[in-house]
């Protein structure tokens, strides 16, 4: 009765902080839409609560845990994944919201950095040129102007915004508005660098247009900045279904004039994207734009060239939360990473005799014959890293050995300094001390853990030290365990928590490089297995494990563990890779990939099917010849035991495929062959029947009379988001 009430009140404890995250969801809904009004502005004081619930919000994911992990140890192993449904679900909803957040906030930060001098100006009724009280700018007898601009305003409060307002010259051709006899509409322009091949900036106009699939450059701008180009074949549809052949594309990089963003665009390149924008130049002073507004292009009302035009593959990403409406049946301002831009009816007539639709679709058969090759023939293998994770491949390839047995040992590869780590330990020693609450109440889960860390100890991949002795950063991972019934080994995992966080909120998962995904996709290997006549399966005994991490790096999996309540705390080294740190599957797998190119040439066979038949550990492969399968699977048991990798609980649809394995390595299910009753065997999720060779899910759908209250409370915890 007693540990039901401590359930209850957990239950109760992590409702109450799934509550604040949702009231910090809604006030955020809220926020965003009131952000989207015509009429809204940015006030200090709105960025300040922002940035106060905020932090607020940011602190929610610490106090969950904590809840979470000793809910996660009270329950028993039928309730257990409903508990990690319910972290799931938390978790999507925190990074969702403080992501939003973050983004909002720092919009309102730019938006005020734009606007505080000019805004402050204003509140103090200071008139723009001298910066005194009594007049305004109109009335001002102070000669003096801008420095960088001649304009009638103190050169403190110069932005390009107001040189264009205050200084349209009447020497170029401007047409009269009111003599036009339609309508006019604006579109999206932005002035932007682009680089030339050596790397200097050169300044060009572009068109925004969110209605074309792809980004364009013209020909004779490649030429001029000495871009290469790289031959293809695509055909471009417009409206009517009219259609242009595009014959090559070219990388270009543009940046910001105003700040310090910068992206590289794929362009397809064609002679000329449209006529000059707009189609005749206009008075400025038509067009109500408040002076404090940074312009994208500050020459929108001058008819002039577009050498580029920025497709939808890059539009969205260029926005920013701030937008102005001047009116009814007047242009909209958004703001952009270029700067505020200008699109919409000008609500005067115009000369204009045609209509731009810049709508644009790729027709690319190339492309689409390529897509459909890539999962037979692994195109995704040659995809090309992000920064961060050419990176974490570098610091692998340089740092990666293989000691006397061949083990592979590895450095964790680090984004930011340890020294941002704070302190661990006795969050560490509190969750564990929890642990043995439940070990008190469970003595059968009790003797499982034990044996799995007195396993852990003598197989080498823990070392008892002693913390009193000073080093430079050391990191505590708290753990707990986790029943898999299912499992024909292992009935207990440990599962270590390197995202718990320090005193200084950072984690040891925060400092981390993931690594890119270099294996094959699962539904890609499922269904290359289906292909095969003759197919077996394997897994990687304890694969994490039978990778060393550096020596020195230990002290940062570290853990506190005692066998009984008798015996003090002690600390111990993890001397392998981890589960549950977050570079730990790039490096298990890279050493698989390693080992694989230390052997290509010698079996390539079996290294295709390290590079392709493998999803994590376990092993599915097959083959139409009964005779080539038996080789590959003893060839890879061979290749793999060189790196200290063992396979173990094969099974496949023929027993002549295993002859050359040792029973002993053999699957439960594998030993049934020729009885009546088929055993089922468990392969990436899905149930197999070997002898039948048949996929299915197993659906255990249990039939309650009485729900228990701890049940109960657990089911509504979940959904109560």
């Amino acid at each position: 009765m007693c540990e039901e009430k401590e359930f209850t009140l957990l239950v109760r404890r992590r409702g109450s902080v799934k509550q604040r995250l949702t009231l910090f969801q809604r006030y955020l809904v809220e926020l965003i839409t009131a952000s989207e009004s015509e009429n809204f502005v940015v006030e200090e004081e709105c960025a300040l609560e922002l940035e106060s619930r905020l932090n607020a919000a940011l602190s929610l994911m610490s106090d969950y845990e904590e809840i979470q992990l000793q809910i996660e140890l009270t329950v028993s192993e039928s309730e257990i994944e409903k508990q990690f449904q319910d972290r799931s679900g938390f978790q999507s909803q925190y990074y969702s919201c403080t992501s939003k957040g973050k983004r909002l906030l720092n919009s309102f930060r730019e938006n005020l950095k734009d606007e505080i001098e000019y805004n402050r100006v204003r509140e103090l009724k200071l008139c723009l040129n001298c910066l005194k009280s009594g007049h305004f700018v109109t009335r001002c007898r102070i000669k003096a102007l801008c420095n960088k601009c001649n304009g009638k305003h103190n050169t403190l409060l110069h932005h390009e915004a107001i040189e264009q307002g205050e200084n349209s010259k009447g020497s170029d051709a401007v047409v009269t508005l009111s003599s036009f006899s339609s309508n006019m509409v604006l579109l999206s322009t932005v002035s932007l660098e682009v680089l030339d091949k050596t790397g200097k900036p050169r300044l060009i106009r572009a068109v925004l247009d969110c209605g074309s699939q792809s980004s364009y450059v013209t020909s004779n701008l490649v030429k001029q900045l000495g871009l290469p180009e790289t031959p293809i074949e695509i055909k471009m549809v417009g409206l009517s279904c009219t259609s242009t052949k595009i014959e090559s594309k070219s990388q270009v990089t543009v940046r910001s004039r105003h700040n310090n963003f910068s992206t590289s665009i794929s362009c397809l390149v064609i002679p000329e994207i449209t006529n000059q924008l707009p189609e005749f130049s206009f008075n400025l002073s038509q067009v109500e734009i408040p002076q404090h507004l940074r312009l994208a292009d500050p020459q929108f009302n001058k008819a002039s060239r577009v050498d580029m035009l920025i497709g939808a593959d890059i539009f969205w990403n260029l926005l920013c939360a701030a937008q102005i409406n001047l009116g009814s049946n007047k242009p909209v301002l958004q703001k952009t990473k270029f700067g505020w831009i200008v699109s919409g009816p000008l609500g005067v007539g115009g000369q204009e005799k045609f209509t731009h639709c810049n709508l644009s679709v790729e027709n690319d058969l190339q492309r689409q014959v390529c897509k459909l090759w890539e999962i037979e023939n692994e195109f995704s293998e040659i995809r090309k890293f992000s920064k961060e994770e050419q990176m974490c491949e570098d610091h692998f390839t340089k740092t990666a050995r293989q000691d006397q047995d061949g083990r592979f040992v590895v450095s964790i590869p680090l984004k930011s300094c340890v020294s941002l780590l704070g302190e661990s330990k006795n969050r560490a020693i509190r969750q564990f001390q929890q642990l043995e609450h439940k070990f008190a109440n469970n003595i059968e889960f009790k003797n499982m853990y034990v044996d799995f860390m007195e396993e852990y100890e003598r197989m080498g991949h823990m070392t008892k030290v002693n913390d009193k002795v000073q080093i430079e950063c050391a990191y505590y991972l708290p753990h707990h365990g986790v029943l898999r019934e299912s499992s024909e080994t292992t009935k207990l995992r440990v599962v270590y928590n390197a995202s718990s966080p320090t005193t200084t909120g950072y984690s040891f998962n925060d400092l981390q490089m993931v690594g890119p995904t270099i294996q094959s996709d699962l539904i890609t290997i499922i269904l290359r297995f289906r292909q095969h006549t003759y197919v077996a399966c394997a897994d990687i005994e304890k694969m994490y494990r039978q990778v060393l991490v550096e020596e020195r790096e230990r002290s940062l999996q570290r853990i506190v563990w005692r066998s009984d309540t008798s015996l003090p705390i002690s600390t111990f080294n993890l001397n392998t890779v981890t589960y549950g740190t977050a570079s730990a599957p790039f490096l298990a797998i890279r050493c698989l990939f390693e080992l694989a190119k230390l052997y290509e040439n010698e079996c390539p066979e079996v290294v295709n099917i390290i590079r392709h038949d493998m999803y994590v550990d376990d092993v599915i492969t097959g083959s139409d010849s009964l005779e080539s399968l038996q080789q590959n699977c003893v060839g890879l048991l061979n290749i793999l035991e060189r790196g200290q990798f063992f396979l173990r609980k094969w099974i496949s649809n023929s027993e002549k495929v295993l002859e050359g394995i040792d029973k002993s390595r053999w699957s439960s299910s594998s030993k049934g062959f020729g009885k009546e009753e088929e055993e089922k065997s468990k392969t990436l999720g899905l149930m197999w029947l070997p002898q039948s060779d048949q996929l299915s899910y197993d659906i255990n759908i249990a039939k309650i009379s009485r729900m228990p209250v701890k049940e109960l409370m657990g089911d509504v915890s979940i959904y109560a988001q």
